[in-house]
């Protein structure tokens, strides 16, 4: 990660949101058939919301990390996440170590192996 982002990687000031970018900031067309939409779950209504996104043909990062065990538990974000996929006939893969859950609509397979 270190050489990703290099002389920013020193930083010790933790962010959990995202940058927003700018209409100009975009490269290229912004009307996609599918999108990569971003899901940080950590109640029921984030979950319905990442299996709408995923029956709706997009391609889900879901953040588990935000799961407290008084809102809702992994198992179920996991088997929820597991079922809507399954009926789009998409693909899940969980990498325990980065608490993130990727889901993907028909024809959108996860690589398994790490680069």
């Amino acid at each position: 990660m270190k050489k990703i982002l290099g002389k920013f990687a020193g930083n010790s000031e933790k962010t959990d949101k995202y940058s927003k970018l700018t209409d100009s900031d975009l490269i290229g067309s912004i009307d996609a058939n599918t999108n990569i939409c971003i899901v940080d779950v950590s109640s029921q209504n984030d979950l319905i919301n990442a299996k709408e996104e995923i029956q709706e043909g997009n391609i889900v990062l879901a953040d588990i990390s935000y799961i407290d065990s008084n809102s809702i538990s992994i198992e179920k974000v996991i088997s929820e996440l597991k079922e809507a996929v399954n009926i789009v006939d998409g693909d899940i893969a969980h990498r325990k170590k980065n608490k993130v859950i990727i889901a993907t609509p028909t024809d959108v397979s996860v690589r398994r192996e790490i680069l």
